[in-house]
C-alpha cells in the first residue's frame, strides 16, 4: 500500500468574476497502486479554512455525478462569493487566468459545476460551487521535451495524475496522495480512466498497465506508445499515437495505421460506437463501432511562422464534440459535420478540453487561463 505524505490545498489567486467555469464527465485518468484515507477539509498553514475563489459564472450547487469534494469555503473578510445562478451566454466566454502564465496540461471535467485541472508544474486545481482552489504540486514535473503532466478521473473519488516519469498520484475526493512509482512502468505517456474505479495507462516502450480500483494490473502488451486514451467502460478504450489501438477487456489490439497524413494528438469515445481522433495534420477520424473513416481535413493548415496543429479535443456525445488547435481556433461537431474554425482564444494555443455535457465544454490553454464554450 502506498501512502505517504498527502498534499493540501493552499488559497490561489482569485479569478474573475462572471467566467463560466468547467464541465463534462470525469472519464480519462490514471491512478497509483493503492488506497488513501480520507483526510479533512484543506487548510492554510494556520490551520483555517481555505477562502475559495470567485466564481465561473456556474450554479451554486454541485450537482449529483461526482460528487461534493471535500473543500470548505473560507469564513473570515467578507466570507465566499456564491456562484451566481445565471445561465452563461452562447459561445465562448472570456478567458480567466487559472495559473498564472504556466500552461493547463490536462483538465477533466464531471459537469458544469466540477472539474479538475493540472497545469505543466503538476500543480492541481479543483473546481466546485465556490470556484477553484489550488493544490501543492503532486510531484516534479516532466523535463523539456517530455509528455505530461497527465491527467484523468473517473468520478469525484478517484482522479489520476502524473506528474513525471511513471509517478502517479490519486485524488480520493478530498485530498491527494504523495507520488509513487507504478511499477514495472517506464515513464508513462498516456492514461485514461471509465467513469467508476477503471483506468487505463500506458508507456513510452508500449506496456500498458490498468487499475480496477484497487490495485494496477502488471504489463500488457499495448504495441507501441499512445499520446491519449479515451475509456468508456473496462472493456471498452480506444488509444491513439502512432496508430489506433482498442481494448476489449482483456488485451489491446495491433494499432491501425490508417491516417497516413500525420501523428495523432487526440482522441474521445463519448460511446463505444463513436470516437473521434485528430491529427498534427488538422485531420479527424471517426469511430462507429466497427471501423474508422477515412481522414478528412477539418482545420486547414496555415503557413508562415504559425502553422495550426490540432492539439486538444473532447465529446460530451455522439452529437457535441469540440476541437482545438495551436493557434487558438476551435471547430464544433453537431453529430453530422464541423463548424469552419474559428478564434476561441484570440491567438493563445488551446492545450486542453473537456466537455461533460451535450451543450458545454472546458478550456486550458499554454497561457494558463481557462475558458468555457456553450452550445446554442
Amino acid at each position: 500500500m502506498v501512502t505517504g505524505r498527502v498534499a493540501t490545498a493552499r488559497e490561489p489567486v482569485r479569478l474573475a468574476e462572471g467566467v463560466p467555469g468547467p464541465g463534462r464527465a470525469c472519464n480519462d485518468h490514471a491512478v497509483s497502486r493503492s488506497r488513501y484515507s480520507h483526510l479533512g477539509a484543506p487548510t492554510d498553514r494556520r490551520g483555517r479554512a481555505l477562502r475559495s475563489l470567485a466564481p465561473l459564472g456556474l450554479v451554486a450547487a454541485i450537482t449529483a455525478g461526482c460528487g461534493t469534494p471535500g473543500v470548505s469555503p473560507s469564513t473570515s473578510g467578507a466570507g465566499p462569493h456564491p456562484a451566481t445562478t445565471r445561465p452563461a451566454a452562447a459561445g465562448w466566454s472570456a478567458p480567466s487566468t487559472l495559473s498564472n502564465g504556466v500552461a493547463v496540461a490536462a483538465l477533466a471535467c464531471a459537469s458544469s459545476t466540477h472539474c479538475v485541472a493540472l497545469d505543466a508544474a503538476a500543480r492541481p486545481y479543483l473546481f466546485g460551487s465556490k470556484g477553484w482552489i489550488e493544490y501543492p504540486a503532486v510531484g516534479p514535473p516532466p523535463p523539456a521535451g517530455q509528455p505530461g503532466p497527465l491527467l484523468a478521473c473517473g468520478g469525484a473519488s478517484l482522479c489520476i495524475a502524473v506528474p513525471s516519469a511513471n509517478l502517479v498520484a490519486m485524488w480520493n475526493g478530498i485530498s491527494w496522495s504523495s507520488p509513487a512509482p507504478l511499477p514495472g512502468a517506464r515513464p508513462l505517456q498516456a492514461v485514461g480512466c471509465a467513469p467508476g474505479s477503471f483506468c487505463a495507462a500506458i508507456d513510452g516502450i508500449g506496456d500498458g498497465f490498468t487499475f480496477d480500483g484497487s490495485s494496477w494490473s502488471a504489463a500488457i502488451n499495448a504495441w507501441g506508445s499512445a499520446s491519449a486514451i479515451s475509456c468508456v467502460s473496462p472493456s471498452f478504450c480506444m488509444a491513439a499515437g502512432g496508430g489506433l489501438s482498442q481494448w476489449n477487456g482483456t488485451s489491446w489490439s495491433k494499432p491501425d495505421t490508417g491516417d497516413p497524413l500525420g501523428q495523432f494528438t487526440g482522441i474521445s469515445c463519448p460511446s463505444t460506437s463513436f470516437c473521434v481522433t485528430i491529427d498534427s495534420a488538422g485531420n479527424d477520424m471517426t469511430w462507429n463501432g466497427t471501423s474508422w473513416s477515412p481522414p478528412r481535413t477539418i482545420d486547414p493548415a496555415t503557413t508562415g511562422a504559425s502553422p495550426r496543429r490540432l492539439t486538444a479535443i473532447s465529446c460530451g456525445s455522439p452529437q457535441f464534440c469540440v476541437a482545438g488547435d495551436s493557434t487558438g481556433h476551435a471547430m464544433v461537431w453537431n453529430g453530422t459535420d464541423w463548424s469552419a474554425p474559428a478564434p476561441a482564444t484570440a491567438g493563445t494555443p488551446i492545450t486542453a478540453l473537456s466537455c461533460p455535457t451535450v451543450r458545454w465544454c472546458m478550456a486550458g490553454t499554454s497561457a494558463g487561463t481557462v475558458l468555457s464554450y456553450r452550445r446554442p
